[in-house]
Order: C-alpha cells, then sequence, then structure tokens
C-alpha cells in the first residue's frame, strides 16, 4: 500500500487524473455488471415461476381427466391424461439431468422443452440451477420441485392400476373409488408443493431485489466519494508543493540565503522544487551573479504561475465532472423514491382487492348456507300451507321472500350470483332509464346526460346493470344534501395491463365505462377504502343497508370488468364502472321450447338429486301431491346409479353443490350420455362457477323458490326440444 501510495505521489499530475478517470470508470462499469447480473437472474426467476404454472396447470388437467375417465370411462380422457403428463414428466427429466455430476446441457434442455417452457427462458434456467442451486432459496425451491415431482409420478401407477381395472372384464367400482380417492389425496400434496414453490421463488425474488438496489446504491455512493477523495488528493498535493516552493522564495528573497524548498515528489512540482534549490545553491556560492539569478528566479516564477494557472483550470473541470455525477445521482435517487411510492400505491390497491375477495368468499358461503337454510323453511311453510290456512303462516313466507332478496345481493357482492348475459347498449339503457333516474332525485337535483356517440355493446345481465346504475344514482342523490347536479354518462376506452395492475383478475383490452357523477360531499380517504365492503355505510341507521356500491363491485367483477371511486371531501364523486366491449360477432345459443302436451299434467317422472334432507323432502311431497312420480338420490354416485338403470325418467332435477367428487353440471353430463334427450333443471344457493353457460333444454332456479315457481320451470323444460350436450 505504501509503494503504491509513493508511486502516485511521483507520477506527474496528468498521470493522476488519468488515474482518477480510471478507476471512477471502473466503479462505473461494476456498476453496470451489477445491473446486468440481477436483470439475468431475476428473468430467470421469472421463468421458472411461469415454467411452475405450466407444471401446475398441465398436472391439474390431468388429474381432471382421469376423474372424468374414472366415472365415464372415456378412453379419451385416459389419453388426454397421458398427454398432459408429458409436462411433469419433461421437468423431471431436465431436474434429474442437470442434479447429475456432469450434466448433458442438451438432454435439460431437452427435458424443459417437453415442460413446455418457452426456449428463451432456457439458458437462464439451466445457468440459475447450476451456478445458484447452492444459495438458500434456489436450493428450497429445488427441494420443493424434486419432492413435487416424485410426488406427480405416483399419479402414473396409480392410473395404470385404474385404467386396468377398467378395461378388465369386471371392474370394480369400490376399486375404481378407491383408485379416485388415492388419486385426489396426490393432488391436494400437490397444490400445497406449488403454493410452496411459488412462494419460495417470489420470496428469492424480492431478497436479490433488495440486494442489488443495496449494491447499487452502494457503488454509486463509492463513485461519488471516490471522485472526491482523488480530487482533493491532487489538488491538496499540488497546492502543498507550490506552498513550500513559495515559502521558501520568500524567505529567500527575505535574505535568508540557506532557505531551500522540501522535494515532496518527482512530479512538476519536485522538479520545480529541486530547481528552486539548485538555484538557491549556485546564488550563495556565486553573489556575484546575483542579478542574472534574479532574473532567471522572474523567469522561473513566471512559469510556474502559468503552470499553477493550468492546474486550476483543470481542477474547475474535475469539479464540473463532479458535480454533474451528483446531479445524475440525485435524479436516479428521486427516480427510485417514486417507483417505490408508485410501488406502494399498487400493493395497497392489490391488498384492498384481495380484502374484497375474501370478504366475496366469506359472504357467498353464508348465503349459500342460508339459502339452503331458506329454502327448508320455504318448502315446509308452503306444504303447511297446503293443509292450514294461518296469517301466520304467510308473514313467515313473506319473511321468507324477503331474506331471499337480502341473501341475492351478498350474492351479488360475492360474484355467486345466477347471471343472464346478453348484449345490452348501456347508451340506450341509460336513454330508457333517464325519466326514472329524474324522478327519484329531488326537483333541485340536475340529471344530465352525456352519451358518447358510436359505443360499443357489452354482453351482461342487464337487469342487474339497471340495478347498479340506480344503485349509484340513489347514492349520488343522497350525497347532495340541498342542491347540485348529478351526471351519467358513457365513453369507450383502452386500458392497458399497465393501468390495471391493482386489479388482479381483469386484462388490458377496450372498456364501455359508464360514470355517475355528483357534486355532493365527496369521501374521505379511509371511507374510500371501505366503501365497497358490504354493509359498511355512512347513512344514519335505518337509511341504508350499505350494499349497494357492494352490489356494483360484485356485479362488475363477475361481468369480467372491474369499478374505480375518486372523490375528495367538499368536491363530490365519480364511481366509473369498466365493462369490456363485447364482439357480437360471437354467437351465443338461446333455447327455443317448442310446444308439447308433456307439460300439461303431473304425470311425468322426475329424478330429485338433494343431499338436504330439509330440502329435499319438501320437493318431493310437494311434486308428489301434484301428480309427479318422483325419484330420489343424495349424491352424484346415487343419481348415475338410477340413470343407468332401465327407469323411465322423463326429468332430471338436481343441486348443484353435491357433496363427493360429482356436482349437479357433472351429473346432468354423465346422464346425457346415456339419455341423450334428459330435460335438466338446476337448483342451486349460488351458481359457484359450476353453470358457465347454459345449453338448450336446461334452465336453472335459485334457492329459495316457491312450488309454484319449480312447476312453471318444469312444464316448460318438459315440452319437446332439440337438446344439445351439456358441454356445448
Amino acid at each position: 500500500m505504501r509503494k503504491l501510495f509513493n508511486w502516485i505521489k511521483d507520477i506527474s499530475i496528468s498521470r493522476k487524473l488519468y488515474v482518477a478517470i480510471g478507476t471512477m470508470a471502473g466503479l462505473i462499469g461494476i456498476e453496470l455488471f451489477v445491473l446486468w447480473f440481477s436483470l439475468s437472474a431475476l428473468s430467470s426467476l421469472r421463468a421458472y415461476v411461469a415454467g411452475e404454472g405450466l407444471w401446475s396447470k398441465a398436472e391439474k388437467d390431468a388429474v381432471f381427466h382421469l376423474y372424468r375417465y374414472g366415472i365415464l370411462h372415456s378412453e379419451t380422457d385416459y389419453q388426454l391424461f397421458q398427454q398432459f403428463m408429458q409436462v411433469p414428466l419433461g421437468d423431471a427429466k431436465a431436474r434429474a439431468e442437470l442434479l447429475k455430476s456432469v450434466p448433458q446441457m442438451d438432454a435439460a434442455r431437452a427435458g424443459f422443452l417437453e415442460g413446455r417452457n418457452h426456449s428463451d427462458d432456457i439458458d437462464g434456467m439451466i445457468d440459475l440451477f447450476i451456478n445458484y442451486g447452492h444459495t438458500y432459496y434456489i436450493t428450497k425451491a429445488i427441494e420443493i420441485w424434486g419432492e413435487a415431482q416424485g410426488m406427480a409420478l405416483r399419479l402414473l401407477p396409480i392410473a395404470d392400476q385404474l385404467h386396468n381395472e377398467i378395461t378388465s372384464s369386471t371392474p370394480s367400482q369400490q376399486r375404481i373409488n378407491e383408485l379416485l380417492a388415492a388419486f385426489s389425496a396426490i393432488n391436494q400434496q400437490l397444490t400445497t408443493f406449488e403454493d410452496e414453490f411459488s412462494f419460495t421463488l417470489g420470496a428469492g425474488s424480492r431478497w436479490l431485489e433488495h440486494t442489488v438496489l443495496r449494491l447499487l446504491f452502494a457503488t454509486a455512493i463509492t463513485v461519488e466519494i471516490t471522485g472526491i477523495l482523488l480530487g482533493f488528493s491532487i489538488t491538496r498535493g499540488i497546492h502543498k508543493g507550490l506552498t513550500n516552493i513559495i515559502l521558501a522564495a520568500n524567505r529567500f528573497s527575505a535574505g535568508d540565503l540557506g532557505a531551500r524548498a522540501d522535494v515532496l515528489s518527482r512530479n512538476e512540482i519536485g522538479v520545480v522544487a529541486s530547481a528552486f534549490n539548485e538555484m538557491a545553491d549556485h546564488l550563495q556560492v556565486q553573489m556575484k551573479e546575483l542579478a542574472q539569478v534574479a532574473a532567471a528566479l522572474r523567469i522561473s516564477e513566471a512559469k510556474l504561475q502559468q503552470k499553477n494557472g493550468d492546474l486550476e483550470h483543470k481542477n474547475g473541470d474535475l469539479e464540473d465532472i463532479v458535480a454533474e455525477r451528483t446531479r445524475d445521482l440525485r435524479q436516479a435517487i428521486l427516480a427510485l423514491k417514486s417507483e417505490a411510492l408508485e410501488r406502494q400505491r399498487i400493493e395497497a390497491n392489490l391488498r384492498q382487492s384481495q380484502k374484497l375477495e375474501a370478504l366475496g368468499q366469506l359472504t357467498g358461503g353464508i348465503a349459500h348456507d342460508f339459502n339452503n337454510m331458506l329454502q327448508m323453511i320455504g318448502g315446509n311453510l308452503e306444504l303447511m300451507r297446503r293443509s292450514y290456512a294461518d296469517p301466520h303462516i304467510n308473514a313467515a313466507q313473506e319473511g321468507v321472500i324477503r331474506a331471499a332478496a337480502l341473501t341475492q345481493r351478498l350474492l351479488t357482492f360475492a360474484r355467486r350470483q345466477t347471471l343472464q348475459p346478453r348484449e345490452v347498449n348501456p347508451n340506450e339503457l341509460i336513454i330508457n332509464m333517464e325519466n326514472l333516474i329524474r324522478r327519484t332525485t329531488a326537483p333541485a337535483i340536475t340529471v344530465e346526460c352525456r352519451i358518447h356517440d358510436d359505443m360499443g355493446v357489452v354482453r351482461c345481465d342487464p337487469g342487474q346493470l339497471e340495478n347498479a346504475l340506480l344503485n349509484l344514482t340513489n347514492n349520488a342523490r343522497d350525497a347532495i344534501p340541498n342542491e347540485g347536479k348529478i351526471i351519467v354518462g358513457t365513453v369507450e376506452v383502452i386500458i392497458s395491463d399497465a393501468d390495471i395492475a391493482d386489479q388482479p383478475d381483469a386484462q388490458g383490452g377496450t372498456y364501455v365505462q359508464i360514470f355517475v357523477t355528483d357534486t355532493g360531499h365527496g369521501m374521505d380517504k379511509f371511507t374510500q377504502t371501505r366503501a365497497f365492503e358490504p354493509f359498511f355505510t355512512t347513512k344514519p341507521i335505518g337509511q341504508g343497508t350499505g350494499l349497494g356500491l357492494s352490489q356494483v363491485y360484485g356485479f362488475a367483477q363477475q361481468s369480467g370488468g372491474f369499478v374505480r371511486l375518486e372523490s375528495m371531501p367538499g368536491q363530490g364523486t365519480t364511481v366509473r364502472l369498466y365493462l369490456p366491449r363485447y364482439d357480437p360477432s360471437e354467437p351465443v345459443a338461446v333455447p327455443v321450447p317448442s310446444s308439447g302436451e308433456s307439460a300439461r299434467n303431473g304425470t311425468a317422472t322426475v329424478l330429485l338429486v338433494e343431499d338436504e334432507k330439509g330440502v329435499r323432502d319438501p320437493l318431493r311431497e310437494g311434486l308428489q301431491a301434484l301428480g309427479y312420480t318422483v325419484l330420489v338420490a343424495t349424491d352424484g354416485p346415487d343419481a348415475m346409479r338410477i340413470l343407468r338403470s332401465e327407469a323411465h325418467i322423463d326429468l332430471l332435477l338436481t343441486d348443484v353443490g353435491l357433496p363427493g367428487p360429482m356436482n349437479g353440471r357433472h351429473v346432468a353430463e354423465a346422464g346425457r350420455e346415456t339419455r341423450p334427450d334428459l330435460p335438466v333443471l338446476f337448483i342451486t344457493g349460488y351458481f359457484g362457477g359450476a353453470l358457465n353457460s347454459l345449453p338448450v333444454g336446461t334452465d336453472v332456479i335459485n334457492k329459495p323458490f316457491l312450488l309454484k315457481a319449480l312447476i312453471s320451470k318444469l312444464r316448460v323444460l318438459l315440452r319437446p326440444n332439440d337438446l344439445g350436450p351439456l358441454t356445448a
């Protein structure tokens, strides 16, 4: 270190500047390398996360088709199971090859390609596996990956046993059920491994991001400090040497002929100091040549001043460079702060969306159970009403109807309501509702419609859209204390994926925006964060249920859109409802029943599938009282036994939410394979995603319902129809 210090001290000033600039360039290069490394590592982590998604989807598809194979015994489902299992098998080959002491990279790449990973990501994934597999997060992720693959490979022998059992001459249903149960247990364990793998890689990505930010910040600080220290060291050395020479010259000129300058280095300053000393020696020895020496001294001083000016000019350039780098660093810090604030905003919105999603799941489950209880109460009340004419029974039925309306509003928020979507022109709907909106507001409130021409259409439930619009305008009316204005309008917007980063279920594209603006008292930040929660209201007790905005939120989410709220205290509120623009070129089949006589009587045979005894028994008794023959099943396998028998069945009446691996939709699909013309009526407390579409010859009735409403739907479905498969 001392030799290096002496070398730097003795080299020329220009070379010192070159060393300073080279040092700063090297530090900047290190900073760029850290940035490149972080981008490469993060890209590889992203590729692993994407690969896990492909692996998980293929495994779930394989499980689904093996379940279908176990139920329907279709060889196509077994072939699809084997096809989807190629993805986990490919990833297993790649991992096994990379764990070898001398892995074959071509074999590893081929395995990742079989796992449907993108070819551009494979080299990065291999590099991350080999070079960084010893790190904590990668090691943990690889262990989880290995355990998940080992668990997935256990599916293959079970599938082979299931295939052998089904294709045998005397298949055992009990053995098939045991294999399906074993398969289900493995599938549940795989889901846990998949979640843990994603969480581990996510934690590793966040750790890498924080580490890289610290390294970049430390490197930038090092560049700045190094530049300042080098500049200070160079200028200090120049100043010290010149001061030493000047002081010696002053003493010499004052008569101190023994004054000499200290030679501190061998650079230009040291050369000048040596020259001064030699000159002083010469003057001291030869006093006679004093005049010539004085003239030479003046010339030397002039040259020295010129060199000092040059050095000061160069020092000024160095200070400008340091100031410019300082400005760049400050701008980078400001950009990082801005990015952090934006990320905090998106994360806050995402947490709010996840909170509402959790509330929706809880609300949907409660409403489902509540609907079942209301159906039990309503069904038994209806049977009692046939035997007793009591006004208390009528009052109780009225309570059931009101409670059903409340659960329907809860299901709207939970996105579990049964919708009847069709093409809707928002402009026409608002124009048709304009008079109704004006009638529901006070005379002192002005209602203005701002309709944009050439608007596209949307596909949603028009009744629910009207209900959402009325909820928004009623809220706007209640927010205006005396006089003010309500603006209702539409506009077509194009939204990118970046604009809806806080909406995890939404996708970028063309949307129709329906907005309602008021000039009321507005909302503070706390109220805005809770505005869409069910039962939250700022109105006095008895003047609102707190379900208006939550219904709008649930309807928008279930229709493929989202809602945004803008408000400030004292400046009013704007609620924007975004629905995806619909392409009318996509046809939607609508069932059109033809005439027939089987609906004119109650002599048909109905297969009733319902696991709740309190719901099942009143339905059976009510239908039998009207002359229907009712066959009863309590779950999917029980219903399949009757459907595959020789029993005459005119209609299948099934609950959607059945226990076990077969829900009502599965029962209907399997029943249509053996009875292609079988009409189906689904019963549901909420549809829960099992009824994504209703084919011809099917319908749905929501719990709770009256017997006369059920009979009305039965009569329509019992007319002859051209039925199609439920998967159409």
